[in-house]
Parts: structure tokens; C-alpha cells; sequence
């Protein structure tokens, strides 16, 4: 409600009244209907599209009257959240205040019951000349009055009911101004103009408004965060799944391979074998001897073939300007983590072409090491593109860490740490051979 915090309703004093038991006037805090249910009050509309809070902006209230005669008026035309009377520096109450209506139905009454809509300007009695005393007047934004506008239901029978009550707590309050020993209203010689909105007014339902809409766009921020998180936590959460399941089917498989190896030996007779002579082994075993090695050797060589690759691709890039440049360049790159996380990446040189060519290819080798060369679920590759989104977006290396701690646990710090030497390497690389260019 209003951003300034006025104080307790006086107790007692012109037009005092009571005040509402439990409740109080301040920002943002209900009041209790101190004059029991509100049983001669329309009800508010059935549809969910018009139960909505509407603030509206109430003014032409006489200084002298209390807050719980204003209260019984508004609650008149429909259900009241909150009523918060402005007052001054001095504590003193002002001409208007905020009334929250807990539906639009609620508000549209007010705004044609007591602004008078339809010619029928109300004026609360009190104890002013009636030349000083200004006409009620309720008001909303724009988008709020255009639905009232729109709004097709016939609603005669529930605002001249309102009317009723209106006009009869008006009657109660004139008494007790005749009570209080008011003076006598004088002609109303201000008849036909307009009422006046004081510049103090304005400022403050202008600054409810923006109050309001900072307040929705926080609300609405703090959603859209709380969907982002459940979004991420629910794809790691996909993750974990596969990896798991995956894990389990590879330990499966190793089981069976155990358990079929051992039933197999366990039924081995090599007499038998040797005499059947099916196998290779038992036909020619130096044959066979050779055969392994020869497939052996291969293996050997294909391995230092694959480690030959890596280091050339990790230490030797051409835009070093050589070898002795690249093993330079790589020992200049530090090995412990922080030191290596904090390094002034050169991010001008990180393109399309340096991420398919050099960062890509490691992010997926490395990744296959820790998962594995099958990828039937696809987890490689999707690691793959997210990683490398990851870099493309000139992120910093620990994030990335935190985000892959949920699939490669202890071992993300070190493959982050393995990757961000690449990036690192690769770029200063290209750096290096500009500058000598």
C-alpha cells in the first residue's frame, strides 16, 4: 500500500468513532471490520479472471472524520483487503488515502456509487462549510477502469443496493456531526465545479503505482529464477539418471562376462580341446604365438600413435612458431588450479574455428576417458555441446566445475582444469603469432 507509514488511528476526538480492534492502518496490514460482518454489501463476482486486489485511490475525505466511518463506506460496495489513511508529518490526517478492494467487481462499485458516475456526486458531511467540503472521488488505473468499462453484467440491482447503505451510513455520520456541535453547512455555492486534487495527492498515487509495478516485476523475476532453477535441477537430475543407469548395465555386463568365463573354465577339459584340435592354439601353437604377437605389437603401436596425437595437439600447435615456442608456452602455463583459473584468457581468438578445430575434439576425448567410448544415451555428446557452449560464452572455468560435479563428481575440478589448459594454450598461441606478425 502506501509507502508512507502513518501512525495509530486516535482513539478518540472529532468524529472519533472506534477503532478497528486488532488491526491498525499501516502499510500493507488489514484492517478488521470493527462494525461486524459486511451482510449489506453486494457479493464479489463469481469469475476467478475478477478476483483480483485493486488499489484505488480515494480522496475528498473531510480531515475530521475517522477512518472507521470511511472503512463502513468502502466495505459498502464490496470486500476490503486494507485501508491506509495518508497522514502528514505532524501525524495529522490528510483528504485521501489507498483502498485495496479484494475484487474488480468491488472496486467498479465504489468508482460509480461514490464518485458519482452517473451525475450523483457524493460529499461526505462534516464539520467544514459545505463551500470548502469536496466530493468523494475513487480512482484506478486506467487498464482497471477499462475492464470496469467492458464489463457487460448488469449491476443496477447490486449498486443501488450499495446506494442504500451508502446513504444510510452517511445519515449516521451527519448525526454525529450534529453531535459533535459542527457548525451548520452553509449553501453550497461551490456547486458545478470541479473537485480539486491537491499536487500532494497526485504525488502519492503516482508513487503507489510505481511502488506496485517494482513490486510485480520483483514478484515476477523471482518466479521466473525459481522455474530456471527446478529447469536445471531437473535436466542434472536426467543426467545423473543415465549415468547411472548406464554404469549399472556396464557392471551387468562385466558380471555376465565373469560369470560366463568362469562357468566356461569350469567345464575347460584342454585333453579334450587338444584332441579336437578346433582351435588355432591347439592345431599349431607356434603359428599361433607368432599371430599374437604380430596383434600385439599392433596394439602397442595404435596406442603410442593415440598418446603421439594428444601431445602433438597439447603442445605443438603451428601458431606457436614451433616446437621450442610450445613447450615454452606450456610451461608458462601454471599447474596449479587457482593460478591456472585466474589466467587473463585471450577471448578475442575464441571463434567457431578454434572450437571445432582444437577445443571441441579434447572436450570430447576427455570426456570419453572419464564416460567411456560407448554413447548410446548421447551423454558425450550433449557433455560435449555444453561444455563448449560453456567456453563460447567466455564463462569462467569454476561454474563450469560446479555444473559438471553432479556427473563426473570428484574428477570435474581436474577435467575443468585439463580443458581450461587447451583453451588457454590455444589461445595464447594465436595471440603470440599475431604479435609476431
Amino acid at each position: 500500500m502506501s509507502t508512507y507509514e502513518p501512525p495509530p488511528l486516535d482513539s478518540e476526538g472529532p468524529l472519533g468513532g472506534r477503532r478497528a480492534r486488532g488491526g491498525r492502518t499501516g502499510r500493507g496490514a488489514p484492517l478488521v471490520n470493527p462494525f461486524g460482518p459486511a451482510d449489506n454489501h453486494p457479493a464479489a463476482g463469481d469469475g476467478d479472471s475478477r478476483r483480483q486486489s485493486v488499489i484505488a485511490f480515494v480522496s475528498g475525505i473531510d480531515t475530521a472524520i475517522d477512518d472507521d466511518w470511511v472503512m463502513r463506506i468502502l466495505r459498502a460496495c464490496g470486500d476490503v483487503d486494507s485501508w491506509n489513511r495518508v497522514r502528514g508529518a505532524d501525524g495529522a490526517r490528510q483528504r485521501f488515502g489507498f483502498c485495496a478492494f479484494s475484487t474488480i467487481d468491488g472496486a467498479a462499485c465504489a468508482v460509480r456509487v461514490l464518485s458519482g458516475a452517473d451525475g450523483d456526486s457524493l460529499t461526505l458531511p462534516g464539520p467544514e462549510p459545505a463551500a470548502k467540503r469536496q466530493p468523494l472521488r475513487v480512482s484506478v488505473e486506467s487498464s482497471v477502469r477499462d475492464a470496469i468499462d467492458a464489463c457487460t453484467d448488469d449491476r443496477s440491482a447490486i449498486e443501488a443496493a450499495a446506494r442504500t447503505s451508502v446513504a444510510e451510513i452517511v445519515r449516521e455520520l451527519a448525526a454525529a456531526v450534529a453531535c459533535e456541535g459542527a457548525p451548520p453547512a452553509a449553501a453550497d455555492d461551490a456547486e458545478g465545479e470541479e473537485p480539486a486534487v491537491s499536487l500532494e495527492e497526485e504525488d502519492a498515487y503516482e508513487r503507489e503505482r510505481a511502488e506496485s509495478r517494482r513490486r510485480k516485476h520483483l514478484v515476477l523475476a523471482a518466479e521466473e529464477r525459481e522455474r530456471k532453477i527446478a529447469r536445471d535441477q531437473a535436466d542434472r537430475d536426467e543426467r545423473i539418471a543415465r549415468n547411472a543407469a548406464r554404469d549399472l548395465a556396464r557392471v551387468e555386463s562385466a558380471q555376465r562376462e565373469r560369470d560366463a568365463c568362469a562357468a566356461a573354465l569350469a567345464r575347460w577339459d584342454d585333453a579334450r580341446e587338444e584332441q579336437l584340435a578346433a582351435h588355432e592354439y591347439y592345431r599349431n601353437r607356434q603359428r599361433w604365438w607368432r599371430s599374437r604377437k604380430a596383434a600385439r605389437a599392433r596394439e602397442l603401436d595404435a596406442d603410442a600413435a593415440d598418446r603421439g596425437a594428444q601431445q602433438a595437439e597439447e603442445a605443438a600447435a603451428p601458431t606457436a612458431g614451433g616446437s621450442a615456442a610450445a613447450k615454452a608456452l606450456i610451461d608458462e602455463i601454471p599447474a596449479e588450479r587457482a593460478a591456472l583459473f585466474g589466467w587473463p584468457v585471450k577471448w578475442q581468438h575464441v571463434d567457431d574455428a578454434l572450437l571445432g578445430a582444437k577445443i571441441e575434439p579434447a572436450v570430447r576425448r576427455r570426456l570419453r576417458e572419464y564416460l567411456g567410448d560407448d554413447d548410446e544415451d548421447g551423454s558425450v555428446a550433449e557433455l560435449t555441446e555444453f561444455v563448449v557452449a560453456h567456453i563460447r560464452a567466455r564463462k569462467p572455468p569454476a561454474p563450469l566445475a560446479d555444473d559438471l560435479q553432479m556427473v563426473l563428481v570428484d574428477d570435474a575440478p581436474v577435467f575443468v582444469a585439463r580443458i581450461w589448459r587447451v583453451v588457454v594454450f590455444e589461445t595464447e598461441s594465436l595471440a603470440r603469432a599475431a604479435a609476431a606478425a
